[in-house]
C-alpha cells in the first residue's frame, strides 16, 4: 500500500510506502517526482526489486546477484566483470552460502587473515574488502540490512616492503625514443610521456579530439566487449579534461596524421593510435620492452610512462596542483601521496623561506 502527496509549493510529488526488509517492516518515503505517474512507477519498481528476496534467510550469494542486476547501466561492464571475478575467487567460498544477517565482525577478521595467508598484496586485499563492503552497503540501502560489519574492522596492516616507483628521466626517455624507428610507436610513446594520459585514454582518442594544440580527454578504452574492446566514460569525472600539447608533439602528430590519411577507410573519426580499432594491449608492452632493450634503458610498464610525465613536471618545478589537474586526479591528496617523494628539495626550500635574522 502506498500514499501519494503533491507539494503545493514545488508542484512535485512524493510517495510513502512500506517495505518488508531483513530487519522487519519499515516505512520509506521518496520525493521529487514531476508527476504522480512517475511516483507510481518508482514505487512499482521498488516493490518488484524488494520482493525478489528480502527475508531473513537471504545469503550473500543472493544479495550479490541482486547487486549485479541493480548495477546494470549504473557501473561499467568492466567493473562488474572485475567485481564478479574477485567475488567468486575470494568472497564466495567463505561467505557465499552464509546468511547475510549472520555475518559478524569476528567473521570478517577471520576472513582477512584467510586472505593474508594467500600472500595477496595489501592493495589487492583492500580492493577485495571494498567490493565486499559495497555489496553489504547495497543491502543496507535497498534490503534493510541493519549495519555493515566490515566498517568495524581495521584494514590489514601493510607489511610489504616499499617499492620504488619506476619512471624514466628526461635523458632516459630521449635515449629510448631515439631507438624507436616506427612512426606509429614513436608517436604513441611520445604522446604518453608528454601528456601523462592513461593508456586507455590515449587509445580512445580520435583525430577529432585534437585541435589547436590540445587534446580533449573524454573517453576510455576497455579491453572487453563484442569486438574485443569497448569505449566507455573516463575513470572519474575529473578525468574529463583538455590537455595542452607541447609544440614538438603537435608537429610530430601532424606528420603522423599525414601518414595515417593514406590508409583505406581513414577519417577524422578514426582512432589516432590504431585507425580502425585501438592498439592491442599485449603488443604495446611488447614494443615498449623491445625498444627499451634496444636503447639500453631500464624496462618499465606502459603505465610508468604516466609516472614519468609526472616526474618530468615535478623536476621542472611545476606546481603540484597543476600536476594533479593535468593527470586528471580526483583530488590533490592523491597526487601528493603518489609523488611527494619526488620533491626532495621541499624541506630545504622551507628553511630558506623561514631563515630570518633575529
Amino acid at each position: 500500500m502506498a500514499s501519494y502527496e503533491k507539494d503545493n509549493k514545488t508542484g512535485l510529488w512524493s510517495v510513502r510506502y512500506w517495505v518488508d526488509g531483513l530487519e522487519g517492516r519499515k516505512q520509506r518515503r521518496k520525493s521529487g517526482f514531476s508527476t504522480k505517474i512517475e511516483a507510481q512507477r518508482y514505487h512499482a519498481a521498488v516493490m518488484i526489486e524488494s520482493s525478489e528476496s528480502t527475508d531473513i534467510s537471504m545469503t550473500l550469494d543472493t544479495l550479490f546477484d541482486l547487486y549485479l542486476k541493480h548495477s546494470v547501466g549504473r557501473i561499467k561492464n568492466s567493473t562488474r566483470d572485475t567485481f564478479t571475478r574477485d567475488y567468486n575467487a575470494y568472497i564466495k567460498s567463505y561467505f557465499g552460502s552464509k546468511k547475510v544477517v549472520k555475518i559478524t565482525t569476528k567473521d570478517i577478521r577471520q576472513w582477512q587473515t584467510h586472505l593474508i595467508s594467500k600472500e595477496l598484496s595489501h592493495t589487492y586485499v583492500v580492493k577485495i574488502q571494498r567490493i565486499f563492503s559495497i555489496i553489504i552497503n547495497f543491502g543496507i540501502k535497498y534490503y534493510d540490512l541493519d549495519s555493515n560489519p566490515i566498517k568495524k574492522c581495521d584494514l590489514p596492516r601493510d607489511t610489504s616492503p616499499h617499492k620504488e616507483m619506476d619512471f624514466w628521466t628526461e635523458d632516459e626517455f630521449k635515449r629510448f625514443i631515439e631507438s624507436v624507428d616506427e612512426l606509429l610507436w614513436r608517436s604513441f610513446f611520445s604522446f604518453l610521456y608528454l601528456t601523462g594520459c592513461r593508456r586507455g585514454e590515449a587509445l580512445a582518442i580520435t583525430w577529432q579530439d585534437i585541435n589547436n594544440g590540445a587534446v580533449k580527454i573524454h573517453k576510455h578504452v576497455n579491453t572487453k566487449g563484442v569486438d574485443g574492446y569497448e569505449i566507455t566514460s573516463p575513470k572519474n569525472p575529473s578525468s574529463v579534461r583538455t590537455v595542452l600539447l607541447p609544440d614538438t608533439l603537435v608537429a610530430h602528430l601532424a606528420a603522423f596524421k599525414k601518414e595515417c590519411e593514406q590508409i583505406d577507410g581513414w577519417s577524422e573519426g578514426a582512432f589516432v593510435f590504431g585507425v580502425h580499432r585501438p592498439l592491442a594491449l599485449s603488443i604495446i608492452q611488447r614494443k615498449l620492452t623491445s625498444y627499451a632493450q634496444k636503447a639500453g634503458v631500464k624496462r618499465i610498464r606502459v603505465h610508468d610512462l604516466r609516472h614519468s610525465h609526472a616526474s618530468l613536471l615535478i623536476h621542472k618545478g611545476c606546481n603540484i596542483l597543476v600536476v594533479a589537474q593535468r593527470l586528471g586526479h580526483t583530488d590533490i591528496n592523491r597526487t601528493l601521496n603518489t609523488y611527494s617523494h619526488l620533491y626532495p628539495s621541499a624541506q630545504k626550500d622551507i628553511l630558506n623561506l623561514i631563515n630570518i635574522s633575529f
